[in-house]
């Protein structure tokens, strides 16, 4: 919780309880740039840095994402944290200390 709220994404109200922050369309559009940039160096460094195993890895989860249903209608995004999301790999293998 304090991670969070220092990274001004909750707010703790005294005798209240946290809450989620809403952002405003300024920062909403600042924090799209500030990821767009973030991953498109990852993305540099990723095709850069793979191994032949972090490359099939990626395949595999590129595979999985072809074979869901709700993925192919445009009805569902698939992430989970860690090793299955696609996002992470290409972070994982930009080699950077992430």
């Amino acid at each position: 919780m304090r991670r969070l709220e220092t990274y001004r994404l909750i707010e703790r109200v005294p005798h209240v309880g946290a809450r989620v922050v809403k952002l405003s369309m300024d920062e909403l559009l600042e924090l799209f740039d500030v990821r767009e940039a973030l991953e498109s160096m990852a993305a540099r460094l990723a095709a850069q840095h793979m191994t032949a195993e972090e490359i099939a890895g990626l395949r595999e989860v590129l595979a999985v994402h072809e074979r869901q249903g709700d993925l192919a209608s445009g009805e569902a995004y698939y992430q989970r944290e860690g090793d299955l999301d696609f996002h992470y790999r290409i972070v994982q293998g930009s080699h950077t200390g992430c």
